[in-house]
């Protein structure tokens, strides 16, 4: 779809506008799986159903609170970290139900780690903002082509 405005702009300036743009769409699936895999699994164990995601021990909350104070840069270092820190917390969650919980059921592993793929790729996303915003263009580029891309 071609948007007169954006096409007008530095290409850098589109890059961000993509990057921003696809990070925000992969986090409202993160969430939107994290919140069915959760129900599932709380139905399934018979747990307390007033679980919240927006509160999750061990991950920082995102730079969101405090809004206007911070710059773009830090609050997407600190988004950058609490998807680290989830990423984390989701590989011992696999390991832990893979292992101890629930060993047999596979399909719940197959969703946990979809999930993680998906945050991998959003902290990567986030990676190539912060790239962006301090060098002009992302780590990637400078460094040559992905690998995905020699092929």
């Amino acid at each position: 779809m071609w948007v007169p405005a954006l096409a007008e702009q530095p290409p850098v300036t589109l890059q961000h506008h993509n990057l921003c743009s696809h990070a925000i769409l992969l986090a409202g699936k993160i969430r939107s799986n994290v919140a069915s895999l959760l129900e599932s699994y709380v139905e399934r164990q018979g747990l307390d159903r007033t679980i919240s995601l927006d509160s999750v021990e061990g991950v920082p909350g995102p730079a969101m609170e405090q809004g206007g104070e911070l710059t773009v840069a830090v609050r997407l270092g600190a988004n950058l970290q609490a998807y680290r820190a989830l990423q984390t917390l989701l590989g011992e969650v696999l390991e832990e139900q893979g292992f101890h919980l629930t060993p047999l059921d596979m399909d719940f592993h197959a969703s946990i780690q979809s999930i993680l793929l998906q945050v991998a790729a959003l902290a990567y996303q986030l990676e190539e903002l912060l790239a962006l915003l301090s060098h002009g263009r992302p780590a990637w580029e400078a460094a040559g082509p992905r690998p995905s891309q020699l092929v």
